[in-house]
């Protein structure tokens, strides 16, 4: 194909992640989430930072840690920092 032309070329391109290791174990993690649930956060934004907090603690190791705080005019420790 020339350099200077209005040829069209279409292109298949095709990616392969590589396979996942699943018999190695990660590093334990500690997560401590600050959640804001204010009158700006009434509603869907609300809903969505919960759905995702819940789809975040669902993948979590029975070795990691997990601690919730939450807080709008005060802030309130939910669940105290402790393994899962």
């Amino acid at each position: 194909m020339a350099h200077e032309t209005s040829d069209e070329v279409t292109v298949l391109l095709e990616l392969a992640a590589p396979a996942v290791v699943t018999d190695t174990m990660r590093t334990p993690s500690t997560l401590q989430v600050v959640l804001d649930r204010s009158g700006s956060m009434d509603g869907a934004p609300l809903e969505g930072a919960k759905a995702a907090l819940t789809s975040l603690v669902q993948r979590l190791e029975p070795t990691d840690n997990f601690g919730l705080v939450t807080f709008d005019n005060h802030a309130q420790v939910v669940v105290p920092t402790r393994r899962m």
